[in-house]
């Protein structure tokens, strides 16, 4: 069977979405290590008490997330804020 990049996206809902990309950005700003059990176990606290429940998403599954919507640098993934996008757009 053909796999496509499509087989391995994970679905998020929005309100997860938006709540994974606002911790990662505010309180992972010098970059999130995906091997660090510590720094899953923060980033999933942040995002419940942000959503005041329990998210469904797996440990595998925010990892991919963060994977596939982050950028990579130096073993760790950065998630811009759309500020920082706005002024790097202003400066080029």
């Amino acid at each position: 069977m053909l796999q496509t990049e499509f087989d391995t996206l994970v679905v998020v809902d929005h309100e997860t979405k938006v709540a994974l990309d606002l911790v990662i950005a505010e309180k992972f700003s010098n970059g999130f290590r995906i091997t660090s059990d510590i720094e899953l176990i923060r980033l999933r606290k942040s995002v419940n008490e942000l959503l005041n429940k329990e998210i469904v998403l797996t440990n595998e599954d925010i990892i991919r997330y963060i994977e596939e919507h982050g950028m990579e640098f130096d073993g760790k993934i950065y998630f811009i804020t759309i500020e920082t996008k706005i002024k790097i757009v202003e400066l080029a």
